[in-house]
């Protein structure tokens, strides 16, 4: 079931509608409300990525700042249309209806779905997905509708290299997005083309960035013109772009060797597929006497393969170092994980 709101033709049934297509979608439906009531302050809740969700105050402003720095930088206005199929719980959600507020752009809402374009019949120029949702399109095979799509966002984590080669061969325009709660969404957008080892983020227009102790800092209209410290280390490759490399607090030192774990997990992530190994997995440490820390492989599996690392080894000491190499295996049937859905990465 997909609906369709227009704000300048809204009536208040279309509230009802939204919430009727999903429960979930009463957050959204309150939200549109609150917007056309010209409410200044709203309430937002973090990811939970590293900790517990917390909420924190947006302006209106914020919020505003934001949509226009998308709108200019991807060209919408209300002669395009938006398709909404994200989890209502969080602000991307939540941002996609703003921009159809606020630039009046005509939207359709549809219960969020791992294959969201499977059915969808009318034509859309701008949408938003999660990894999650771009894999599954491309398993069942309606990633080509994509290509009807003048302009898609993927956010949430990051692509893996074969899902980022299979958007890369699309003709619309796609981009990986950067960006978090406290900065209203996305701040900076990763075109998806080339090779996928080159990639980096081009930040928005009008939006100042730099780095501090290694991890990047951003200010704009978007943060109320404060600047918000991340805990992303980057690679700052120009006055405009920057690449990311991982989070400072999973970062792990073994034998004063700093192991980014994101980049190797990317890597690992490639190997395994080569041997059709499609578990979740992720890297951490246990403290180890020689080292301070030892680099642990964790997977969430109940198959105990006992030809993992040998599988792996080679390819990382070619492609990075032999410190490289985790030192263990450990197999957990079932991750913890947050309500958004990601990983908790416990150290050992």
């Amino acid at each position: 079931m997909t609906i369709q709101f227009k704000n300048t033709s809204c009536k208040p049934d279309e509230f009802d509608k939204i919430v009727a297509l999903d429960s979930s979608y009463a957050r959204l439906g309150m939200f549109i409300k609150e917007w056309i009531q010209g409410q200044e302050l709203f309430t937002f809740h973090t990811s939970g990525s590293t900790g517990i969700p917390k909420p924190i105050q947006i302006k209106r402003s914020q919020i505003t700042s934001s949509v226009k720095s998308t709108a200019s930088a991807l060209n919408l206005d209300n002669t395009k249309r938006i398709l909404l199929c994200l989890n209502p719980d969080y602000i991307a959600s939540i941002m996609m209806m703003a921009r159809a507020l606020i630039l009046d752009i005509d939207i359709l809402i549809t219960k969020p779905s791992s294959d969201p374009l499977q059915h969808l019949s009318k034509k859309v120029d701008f949408a938003s997905f999660v990894p999650f949702q771009v894999y599954n399109m491309i398993k069942s095979g309606s990633i080509t509708k994509v290509n009807k799509i003048e302009n898609i966002l993927i956010g949430g984590a990051p692509l893996d290299s074969s899902g980022y080669q299979v958007l890369a061969s699309l003709t619309c325009n796609a981009f990986l997005t950067y960006g978090m709660t406290e900065t209203v969404s996305h701040i900076a957008l990763m075109p998806i083309i080339g090779k996928y080892e080159d990639s980096q983020y081009y930040v928005l227009p009008e939006v100042e960035f730099g780095e501090n102790n290694e991890c990047l800092w951003v200010k704009g209209g978007m943060t109320d013109f404060q600047k918000v410290q991340t805990n992303d280390i980057v690679e700052l490759t120009s006055n405009s772009t920057f690449k990311w490399l991982g989070r400072k607090d999973n970062v792990i030192n073994s034998g004063g060797i700093k192991i980014h774990p994101e980049q190797l997990e990317r890597f690992i992530k490639d190997e395994f597929k080569l041997q059709d190994i499609n578990d979740e997995f992720y890297l951490t440490a246990k403290t180890d006497a020689q080292l301070g820390e030892a680099l642990i492989l964790v997977i969430e599996s109940t198959d105990w393969r006992q030809d993992i690392l040998e599988i792996i080894s080679t390819p990382i000491k070619n492609q990075f170092s032999k410190y490289h190499i985790p030192r263990e295996v450990v197999f957990l049937s079932q991750f913890e994980r947050t309500p958004s859905g990601k990983v908790k990465r416990a150290r050992f």
